[in-house]
């Protein structure tokens, strides 16, 4: 279900002319540590499982799917620092969202 959710926005970002860089670039900032830890792994395994499986199949459109993962130490502003980071991809299709209710 979640790669068909993933594919399906990425095929409409695509088909709106946004981006046509090759490959398609994700950016993934995620509670990798602190308290978030546990969602912010699963997150992060779930949305790498998820690329696999797109581009085991071809990609989207021919387009290969690559993601950039970011820990944001479950700090709001880290978070938002890390997001801003040059290391991101400056080509980035989107950025991938964690919501965690407390």
């Amino acid at each position: 279900m979640k790669p068909v959710i993933l594919a399906s926005v990425l095929v409409g970002t695509l088909l709106t002319g946004t981006a046509f860089a090759q490959p398609i670039k994700l950016a993934n900032v995620a509670e990798l540590s602190g308290g978030g830890a546990t969602v912010g792994t699963n997150w992060k395994n779930g949305i790498d499982l998820a690329i696999e499986e797109i581009n085991a199949k071809g990609g989207i459109l021919g387009h290969k799917v690559e993601v950039t993962h970011a820990d944001s130490q479950s700090n709001p502003g880290v978070a938002r620092r890390r997001r801003k980071k040059p290391s991101m991809p400056s080509r980035m299709c989107c950025s991938v969202p964690v919501i965690r209710v407390r």
